[in-house]
């Protein structure tokens, strides 16, 4: 912590407070109990610059340690400060002392903020991928050596509440760019932060005293009250300072460490003086010592020495010398300064130009200049009236000079000779007049001038213009043509991509053709093979179905390992590879259906038998194992496939009526539950409606409607007819009402292709109204329920 050893506004500092109390508050009732504390008064005098800082602020005396009381023990807590422990994880070590000031007041802040705002816009200008400069803030509860230590403003008494806030600016050395500031609420120790920042950067010199001064005399931030030329050469000098730091190599730690070594804060004083003499004392003899050196009048501005400097720039009009103005203009003085060459004062600047066009011209960079001003105030009537005596001396002179030059043109032309119509004449001879009939010129290179600036032929300046202007005709012609050249080879160069992208293309839509093509070749010499394995295996299999059946072992048919588990795996591949039609040596990937209903069929017989042997039916058992269909499956096993379509309608019959004999006595059963259970029904909706009829008419309604749905349904039963189609050995007919109002998903119908008239298994998806949803491999029709049918078993036919 540092402090003043002379403070120049005067305040008093009143001894802390040693009364013991002890507060356990939140800091947001600490900032309550802040805000209704009154702030401390602001008098304002304008004759006289005001500081706002209320300790360790002053900025003209030289900066001193500060001075610490040295105690062990804490009167505010009533204890040992040995034995207190860390109230926060991120506070600091309880015995450090940190550096900074005291201020509340929030201008030195809201300056700060609007300095790097309106440098991060020019910033932005200049450079595609800048670093932004930004207010990067750290608060945390002091120490109890800090708050022991430290020297509090007048009226404040309380020590427990100090906070600490570090402040820096993100994208400049931490080390020289911070700020230190203690406040008893997180504002008051940004404010303190943000004076002790700006204190440093008026140190080495990014603003001028001037601007730092105004700053002050208001407790709050005006912009309008800034000194505006300053204020844009503090704005200047932060552009040029990040330029000149991004344009060297430094270490890669320096935006980082707070500590550098002694060759980078070399390197970094040398930047800083390099930006006060580009900035601030361009082409002045005076430097940062007598700057800095300078006094201060009260009302902000710099003092005399500043302006002297300035006088060097200056131009005198009568005399034509740099150095004073007329004015001042006299004999002696003149011929007491150094004389420059006369030349034409610079036109006025616009302080608000655009900072990209500043950056082309090296000499003149960040520069604004405030010339806004009008030069009619600083004139006296009796200046005026010589300037407008020497105009008028200047425009005789120029006339005499337009008679000689007249003269010497009618010399010329009477020491031509004659030329002929279509004779080459050269310009240099040519008789041109210099003053026109219609208010304009002709030089001698036969260049056209109005009369409004008159020119003598041989003036060198017109010469020099006039070589300027062929110049730059030479160059823009060439500029021209190198863009044409460029042009013309950006469209050579689209055109080869384009060329190269089609070529590109048809190669690979060839590469894909080829590539397909080998595929199909590849896959008919498979199909091939495939054909000639499937035609030996069916012959194979046609010659074992034709043995008889008399060495199939009767006496294993009891035993506890049956072979029928094993039938669903063997009708497995059945659906990939099966025989199409009556053609034995076809194949095709098409679905089989017959097999999908001979696989299902094996699945419920197994089911079927495991059920009869749990429940000890040998009788069933033994019928279904020398049944036929039983036998020849066991025999066919993995070549059931090969199978023609007549012998896979005969097993898949046979099948159906093991089944239907199999399981007759339970179906029965069945179907005798199922009739007791339908009369109990029908026995309790007689009862139901029986007391309902004493009620209202809503529910007399309601029966009536359900004995019209039962007359409506015992009406179309009534008006069913049975349809019968034979289709090869089997017989189909279609669904009766009751058997359409059962249907439930997953059953298994037969229907018909209406586009190419066969007749195909499939199993029922979905069931809307009068239309099901049927499934036929990967694809689904859409039926009306009075086009399905059923087979009809031979039994029953």
């Amino acid at each position: 912590m540092r402090r003043r050893s002379v403070d120049r506004r005067g305040l008093t500092i009143r001894p802390r407070d040693s009364s013991p109390r002890r507060r356990h508050r939140s800091r947001d009732s600490r900032d309550r109990e802040h805000r209704r504390r009154p702030p401390p008064p602001f008098e304002h005098n304008d004759f006289e610059a005001v500081d706002m800082q209320i300790s360790n602020g002053s900025d003209d005396e030289e900066i001193n340690p500060m001075r610490f009381i040295d105690t062990d023990f804490d009167p505010h807590r009533g204890r040992h400060r040995n034995s207190i422990e860390r109230e926060m994880s991120m506070a600091p070590s309880e015995g450090r002392i940190r550096e900074g000031i005291v201020f509340e007041y929030v201008n030195y802040y809201e300056f700060l903020r609007c300095w790097l705002e309106e440098s991060n816009n020019i910033l932005f200008k200049l450079s595609k991928s800048p670093l932004s400069k930004r207010v990067s803030e750290t608060i945390t509860p002091t120490t109890h050596a800090e708050k022991s230590r430290i020297i509090l403003p007048a009226g404040v008494f309380d020590r427990d509440e100090l906070l600490h806030c570090d402040m820096i600016i993100t994208g400049l050395p931490p080390s020289v760019f911070f700020g230190s500031g203690f406040g008893h609420k997180s504002s008051f120790a940004r404010n303190a932060a943000a004076k002790d920042l700006i204190d440093k950067c008026y140190r080495i010199g990014l603003i001028t005293e001037a601007l730092h001064t105004s700053i002050g005399n208001h407790p709050f931030f005006k912009k309008k009250e800034l000194p505006r030329r300053d204020y844009s050469l503090a704005v200047d000098a932060l552009v040029d300072l990040d330029r000149k730091i991004s344009s060297e190599n430094w270490p890669w730690d320096l935006c980082i460490a707070r500590e550098l070594e002694p060759d980078t804060l070399d390197r970094l004083r040398a930047v800083f003086t390099a930006v006060m003499d580009d900035i601030y004392f361009r082409g002045r003899e005076h430097r940062r010592n007598e700057y800095h050196n300078s006094q201060m009048a009260t009302n902000g501005s710099v003092a005399t020495r500043l302006n002297d400097s300035q006088e060097k720039m200056e131009f005198c009009r009568r005399c034509n010398l740099y150095g004073h103005i007329e004015r001042y203009c006299r004999e002696g003085r003149s011929d007491s300064r150094e004389r420059f060459r006369a030349r034409s004062p610079p036109p006025p600047r616009n302080p608000r130009m655009d900072y990209l066009d500043e950056r082309d011209h090296l000499t003149e960079r960040y520069d604004r200049s405030n010339d806004m001003e009008s030069d009619a105030g600083r004139y006296t009537p009796d200046e005026i009236a010589q300037k407008i005596a020497q105009q008028r001396e200047d425009l005789l002179r120029r006339e005499m000079m337009f008679r000689h030059s007249e003269s010497a043109e009618s010399w010329v032309h009477r020491r031509v000779p004659p030329q002929s119509l279509f004779s080459p004449i050269e310009p240099a001879v040519m008789p041109q007049p210099l003053l026109s009939l219609n208010g304009s010129s002709v030089d001698m290179l036969g260049k056209v001038h109005q009369r409004g600036s008159p020119r003598p032929p041989g003036d060198p300046m017109l010469l020099e213009e006039q070589l300027r202007a062929a110049q730059g005709e030479k160059m823009r012609a060439k500029l021209e043509a190198k863009a044409r050249m460029l042009e013309e080879d950006k469209r050579l160069k689209q055109k080869e991509e384009e060329l190269e992208w089609r070529m590109q293309k048809e190669l690979e839509l060839k590469k894909r053709a080829l590539e397909v093509e080998i595929r199909r070749k590849v896959q008919l010499e498979e199909r091939a093979k495939l054909q000639m394995e499937l035609s030996r295996t069916y012959q194979q299999a046609m010659h074992q179905v034709d043995q008889p059946f008399s060495s199939f072992p009767s006496q294993n048919l009891m035993s506890s390992a049956y072979p029928f588990p094993s039938f669903s795996s063997t009708f497995a591949p059945l659906t990939t590879s099966t025989l199409n039609g009556s053609e034995g040596n076809s194949y095709s990937s098409a679905p089989d259906f017959e097999m999908e209903e001979i696989k299902r069929l094996v699945k419920e017989t197994e089911e079927k038998l495991l059920d009869l042997q749990r429940n000890c039916r040998e009788a069933e058992l033994s019928a279904i194992f020398q049944s036929h269909a039983f036998q020849m499956v066991a025999q066919v096993g993995d070549n059931a496939h090969m199978l023609d379509r007549s012998q896979k309608q005969n097993l898949l019959r046979e099948l159906k009526e093991l089944l239907s004999q199999a399981g007759a006595k339970e179906r029965e059963k069945r179907s005798s539950e199922r009739r007791r259970s339908r009369s109990r029904d029908r026995e309790s909706r007689r009862e139901r409606s029986r007391d309902r009829r004493d009620r209202g008419s809503s529910r007399r309604s309601r029966s009536r409607s359900r004995l019209r749905d039962s007359y409506k349904r015992w009406k179309e039963s009534s008006d069913f007819k049975e349809v019968r189609v034979q289709v090869g050995n089997i017989t189909l007919r279609n669904l009766s009402p009751v058997e359409q109002r059962a249907l439930k998903v997953g059953e298994i119908v037969v229907a018909q292709d209406m586009k190419t008239g066969k007749w195909t298994t499939a199993r029922i998806v979905k069931v809307v109204g009068k239309r099901a949803t049927l499934g036929i491999g990967n694809t689904t029709w859409k039926k009306d329920l009075n086009e399905l049918y059923k087979e009809v078993p031979d039994w029953s036919a």
